[in-house]
């Protein structure tokens, strides 16, 4: 369980995060949701140690967590809505450097970078620099970026902008596996139907404090979401994610 205790942030002078207090457990999905503008990036980017909150504290298994060490880092894997892509490196090499960062050996990393390639539909791209990527396909790079890693915690900031139908379904069924792995996974967007059936719980922000609710009903009521039917084999991907 990853667990915020009286998270404050301000930032240009402005009180962005006034009382955030809020968990999320391993197997879950947490869907992070608010309007524009209200902080839902800032808080991400304060989970992920790229912004420090002027008071407050993250616990990670009920001990401190002090995100700015290594140790931290490779914890949690961090999907940006920009997706975080080096855009000279093509596909093959940004994934093989995430193996590198993460200490895998040339066979674990060939194996890992295939397996990742062939789950996101990227083998036709391959050989591409990201500068020369789509923005659905350099999306995709940046979500492969991501998983690649075996973490514990993910966050996914808009994962399924700019992505067809076909890779949504892919990535909602990468999201099955890490709920069923374990994970604990926290996700934004603007499109939170597709995730109806996975939602476990939500963080609604709004003017700096977050509503917590793990209702189902009472998710769906509050989203107006609408039943997804969609049912995909999840059992032999990510198999480096046990």
């Amino acid at each position: 369980m990853i667990e915020l205790k009286k998270i404050q942030l301000t930032l240009g002078g402005k009180k962005v995060l006034a009382d955030i207090n809020a968990k999320a457990s391993a197997g879950e999905l947490t869907l992070l949701s608010g309007d524009n503008g209200t902080g839902k990036t800032s808080l991400f980017n304060l989970i992920a140690g790229i912004l420090k909150p002027d008071s407050g504290e993250l616990y990670y298994k009920s001990e401190f967590l002090d995100c700015e060490t290594a140790a931290f880092s490779n914890l949690l894997s961090f999907i940006q809505d920009d997706g975080g892509t080096i855009p000279l490196l093509t596909v093959e090499e940004q994934l093989q450097l995430q193996c590198y960062l993460n200490n895998l050996n040339k066979i674990e990393t060939v194996a890992r970078v295939n397996e990742i390639i062939m789950n996101l539909d990227l083998e036709s791209h391959r050989n591409y620099r990201a500068e020369e990527l789509s923005a659905g396909v350099r999306k995709k790079l940046g979500i492969a970026i991501g998983m690649i890693c075996n973490s514990e915690i993910f966050l996914l900031d808009e994962p399924f902008a700019s992505l067809d139908i076909k890779a949504s379904l892919k990535l909602l069924n990468i999201l099955k596996i890490l709920k069923k792995r374990g994970r604990i996974v926290i996700v934004t967007t603007h499109s939170p139907d597709i995730l109806s059936k996975i939602i476990d719980r939500i963080w609604l922000l709004s003017d700096g404090i977050i509503q917590e609710e793990t209702d189902r009903d009472k998710i769906k009521n509050i989203l107006s979401i609408k039943p997804d039917n969609q049912e995909h084999n999840s059992d032999k991907q990510l198999s480096w994610i046990k």
